[in-house]
C-alpha cells in the first residue's frame, strides 16, 4: 500500500465532498509528476471496497503498466483488475471488476470481449488531467492540485 501524500488525501477528500454534492462528473487536475495515478489508484480501491465497478482509460502502454503497477500496491493485483490491450490477450480478465484499458484498443473495439460494466471511468487527457466520469451528463467540476 502507497502511503498518500497530505495534498492527495486532500483531494479525494475534495471528490467525496463534489460526489456527495451531487456532482455527476469531476475532472481533477494536477501537474506532472504529482501522483495523479496514485489517486486514481486508492479511488479505485475504495470504490472497490463498495463492490463497485470500474475502467481506467489510458492512451499510452507506459500510462497501462504504471496504472496496473499502481493498482497491484494498493491491494488489487493483476488477476483481481484486467488490462484490455491490443496484443496483450495472456493478461485479458474479461470478469474482473476493475478494468485498465488501452482507449484505442477499446475504443476500436479490437477485442472480443464485452465492455465492462462500471460504477466510473477514469481517464488521463492530454495535458495529464484526470476524468472522473460516474456516467452522467452534467457539467464537469473542476478541482485539483495545480
Amino acid at each position: 500500500m502507497t502511503n498518500l501524500r497530505p495534498y492527495q488525501v486532500e483531494v479525494i477528500a475534495d471528490l467525496d465532498r463534489a460526489i456527495a454534492a451531487g456532482q455527476k462528473r469531476i475532472i481533477l487536475v494536477a501537474p506532472t509528476g504529482s501522483g495523479k495515478t496514485v489517486v486514481a489508484a486508492e479511488i479505485i480501491s475504495r470504490s472497490r471496497e463498495k463492490y463497485q465497478q470500474g475502467l481506467f482509460l489510458a492512451h499510452r502502454r507506459e500510462i497501462i503498466d504504471q496504472t496496473s503497477k499502481r493498482l497491484t500496491e494498493h491491494g488489487i493485483p493483476l488477476g483481481d483488475h484486467g488490462i484490455i490491450q491490443a496484443g496483450r490477450n495472456g493478461i485479458l480478465r474479461p470478469m474482473a471488476s476493475v478494468q485498465v484499458a488501452s482507449i484505442d484498443t477499446r475504443g476500436g473495439a479490437r477485442l472480443k470481449c464485452p465492455a465492462p460494466i462500471s460504477s466510473f471511468l477514469m481517464k488521463p487527457t492530454a495535458r495529464g488531467d484526470v476524468h472522473v466520469k460516474r456516467f452522467w451528463k452534467n457539467t464537469p467540476t473542476r478541482f485539483g492540485l495545480d
